[in-house]
C-alpha cells in the first residue's frame, strides 16, 4: 500500500530586496527573476520526494516591507 502524502508549510522571511521571491522560483519553476518586483505574498504548492515518500510544500513568500511588522515576530 502506498504511504499517504505529507504536507509541509514553509514560509520565507527576510528584508525586502534579498532574493526570497527568486530562489522561491527557482526552487518551484525552475527560474530566476533578476528584475525586482515588490511582494506582498504569494503561495506557491510544490511536490518532491522526501525519504521515500510524497511529501507536498506549501510554500509562502512573504513581503519584505515594514509596512506588514507582524509579518517579521
Amino acid at each position: 500500500m502506498p504511504e499517504q502524502p505529507t504536507d509541509y508549510r514553509v514560509a520565507v522571511f527576510g528584508s525586502g530586496g534579498v532574493g526570497k521571491t527568486s530562489l522561491v522560483l527557482r526552487f518551484v519553476r525552475g527560474t530566476f527573476r533578476e528584475t525586482y518586483i515588490p511582494t506582498i505574498e504569494d503561495t506557491y504548492r510544490q511536490v518532491i520526494s522526501c525519504n521515500r515518500q510524497v511529501c507536498t510544500l506549501q510554500i509562502t513568500d512573504t513581503t519584505g516591507s515594514h509596512q506588514f511588522p507582524a509579518m517579521q515576530r
